[in-house]
């Protein structure tokens, strides 16, 4: 078995970056190279942006049976950031885990060597809500997901095609619903009366200081 090993910034060559590999993780000892780049393969997954560099980690062994602790550089704050690695046909996410991350770095475990990089939340897709279409009576609730920039009372309406108000939640600044980074709300498919929605189209907006920061489309099918 391994003993642990931590790999500098210095030792791998690639600013910013750091390596631990626990001890047991691997059968025998373990050897780390990495590289970065400014391009890598394939597009990011729809509604994500690469916010950094690629990191490519090679070494022997590439796959190991305790997670490997990584961190890596990233080039600013991202919104819902997360970390994908290249699988040999397309970027997926399965077996990472975030554990930390700042404005220029973030640290994630894994159990196998690939080519990572931390992808952030496009635009488009910092307020989302699913299940899309939804059924009330399905026994779950449903989520409206949304990041925002900063503490601030927020607020979500809904209204139908007709654009009547059917539904309002507000919610004050710091709480979930109107704080920093990501905010998660229950819908119970209930309207402001306490009536479950027909079928058909709404609209949603989530408003803050007035201005609308996105919404969309929710298709309701019982």
């Amino acid at each position: 078995m391994n003993a642990t090993k931590e790999y500098s910034a210095t030792d791998l060559g690639v600013t910013g970056m750091s390596i631990t590999v626990p001890a047991g993780a691997a059968s025998a000892e373990v050897s780390v190279t990495a590289s970065e780049a400014t391009t890598g393969p394939g597009s990011a997954p729809s509604g994500f942006y690469v916010g950094g560099k690629f990191f490519s980690i090679t070494g022997s062994p590439t796959t190991f049976m305790t997670p490997v602790t990584v961190t890596i550089p990233i080039d600013g704050p991202l919104a819902d950031l997360r970390v994908y690695y290249w699988n040999g046909t397309a970027w997926s996410s399965d077996g990472i885990t975030v554990v930390s991350y700042t404005n220029t770095s973030l640290t994630f475990t894994t159990t196998h060597f690939t080519v990572f990089a931390a992808m952030g939340a496009s635009a488009s897709n910092l307020v989302r809500f699913g299940p899309n279409p939804y059924n009330p009576n399905s026994g779950a609730n449903a989520k409206i997901w949304y990041w925002l920039t900063a503490d601030t009372a927020t607020s979500i309406y809904m209204v139908n095609m007709t654009g009547t108000l059917i539904w309002k939640s507000s919610y004050a600044s710091g709480i979930n619903g109107g704080r920093a980074g990501s905010n998660s709300i229950d819908f119970d498919g209930k309207d402001r009366w306490g009536n479950l929605l027909g079928d058909g189209a709404y609209i949603y907006k989530v408003v803050q200081g007035g201005s609308s920061i996105g919404g969309g489309k929710i298709g309701i099918i019982k």
